[in-house]
Parts: C-alpha cells; structure tokens; sequence
C-alpha cells in the first residue's frame, strides 16, 4: 500500500469511527457538489468527542493535508500506547 492510499484510508477509518462515536449522519460534513470536506465542522465534531484519548487520535487521524496525517503504522502505535 502506497503512503497516499495509506493515508487516504486512515482519514476514511477516522470518519468512520467519529460516526460510531456520535450515531448520527454525517453527511452535513461534506459538499458532494464540490467535493470536499467542511474540515472546519469536522473538527467540530471531533472536539465533541468526550474520551480524551479517542480525540487526540481522531484528531491525527483527520488532518486535512495528508502529509500532516498519521500512518497506519503510527495509528497502530498509538493505540498499543493507549490500550
């Protein structure tokens, strides 16, 4: 797996899990039109993340640069530090 896949896959597993986390949609959260991603409600909705933890990852996780963005193999380390 390439580092753009990589990276594009841990954005994808972080919207996944906030959506877990808050049991709603969302969809509010992207512009299909344009094709993008409100990155300003999305950290909004990670900020509403109660566990401390699972925030600071998310956090990581849904950078909008993917350079800025964490691996999988970062992901898997901090989850070992955290569990």
């Amino acid at each position: 797996m390439n580092g753009l896949t990589n990276k594009s896959g841990v954005f994808t597993l972080g919207v996944t899990l906030l959506h877990m986390v808050h049991l709603r949609d969302m969809t509010h959260l992207y512009n299909f039109n344009g094709h993008t991603v409100n990155f300003d409600l999305l950290h909004e909705e990670v900020r509403k993340v109660t566990d401390a933890n699972l925030q600071s990852i998310l956090k990581k996780m849904l950078k909008p640069q993917t350079y800025d963005r964490i691996s999988f193999t970062e992901l898997e380390e901090m989850l070992f530090e955290v569990l």
